[in-house]
C-alpha cells in the first residue's frame, strides 16, 4: 500500500527559474523538488530531489511550476494531476499589492513588488515576475508568463500559454490570443492573434502557427 502523501509543496524544475522562485519564497516554503532524470546531477536547488512522479507524490501533495516552456507546463500539470497532486495556493511575494476585488488562481506565483488592479482575474499556473503592473479588469488564462517590469493596462485579456517579456507594455482593451509572444520592450497597441508575435515600439504583429515547443524539465 502506498504511503499517504504529505501536505508539502513540490517545486517542479531545478533550473534558473526554479531557483529564483525558491529565493523569492524561501527554503521553508517547499518540501522537495522534481526534475527529469537527465538534469538531476545539475540541480541548483538545496531541496530533496525526486526524479519520478510516483515518488514525488508520496512527499508532497501540492506543486508549483518552476519552468517556462509552455508545453512542459501543460504536460507536467496533466501528469501531476493524474498522480493525485494539486496546484498550490497562490504564492505572493513581498511588497505586492493585490486589490481586494482581484482574484489569483491556484498554482500561480506572483513575485515581489507587483500591483494587481481591481476586479482582475489571474488564471491558474500564471507566473508574474517582480515589479509588474497589471491594470484593473484584466483577465489571464492558464500558464501565462509575465516577465519583470511589464505594464498591462485595464480590460486586457490574455490567452493561454502566452509569454510577455520584460519591459513590454500593453494598451487598454487589447485581446492577446493563446500561445502568443510579446517581445522584450514591445509597446503593443493592437490585438495579437493566437500564436502571434508582437515585436517593436510600436509593436508590429506577426502571425504564428501557435505551436508549442517542448523541452525536458530541468
Amino acid at each position: 500500500m502506498n504511503e499517504p502523501a504529505q501536505s508539502g509543496i513540490a517545486l517542479i524544475g531545478t533550473g534558473a527559474l526554479a531557483l529564483e522562485i525558491l529565493e523569492y519564497f524561501g527554503r521553508q516554503t517547499f518540501s522537495c523538488c522534481f526534475s527529469d532524470p537527465e538534469f538531476a546531477a545539475n540541480s541548483r536547488l538545496e531541496l530533496p530531489l525526486h526524479t519520478d512522479i510516483d515518488t514525488l507524490q508520496r512527499h508532497a501533495h501540492f506543486f508549483v511550476l518552476g519552468m517556462a516552456v509552455p508545453q512542459d507546463r501543460l504536460d507536467l500539470c496533466a501528469r501531476l494531476a493524474a498522480a493525485g497532486m494539486e496546484p498550490a495556493p497562490p504564492l505572493i511575494g513581498s511588497g505586492t499589492v493585490i486589490s481586494p476585488s482581484a482574484t489569483v488562481a491556484a498554482g500561480s506565483v506572483i513575485g515581489h513588488g507587483v500591483h494587481v488592479g481591481s476586479r482582475s482575474q489571474i488564471g491558474p499556473h500564471n507566473l508574474v515576475m517582480h515589479n509588474t503592473i497589471l491594470g484593473h479588469d484584466l483577465t489571464t488564462d492558464e500558464h501565462v508568463i509575465i516577465s519583470p517590469t511589464v505594464f498591462v493596462a485595464g480590460y486586457v485579456r490574455i490567452g493561454k500559454c502566452t509569454v510577455i517579456n520584460a519591459h513590454a507594455s500593453l494598451a487598454r482593451d487589447l485581446v492577446v490570443g493563446a500561445q502568443a509572444f510579446i517581445a522584450q520592450g514591445a509597446a503593443c497597441f493592437r490585438n495579437v492573434p493566437d500564436g502571434g508575435r508582437a515585436i517593436g515600439n510600436p509593436a508590429k504583429i506577426f502571425p504564428g502557427n501557435a505551436q508549442l515547443h517542448s523541452m525536458p524539465v530541468d
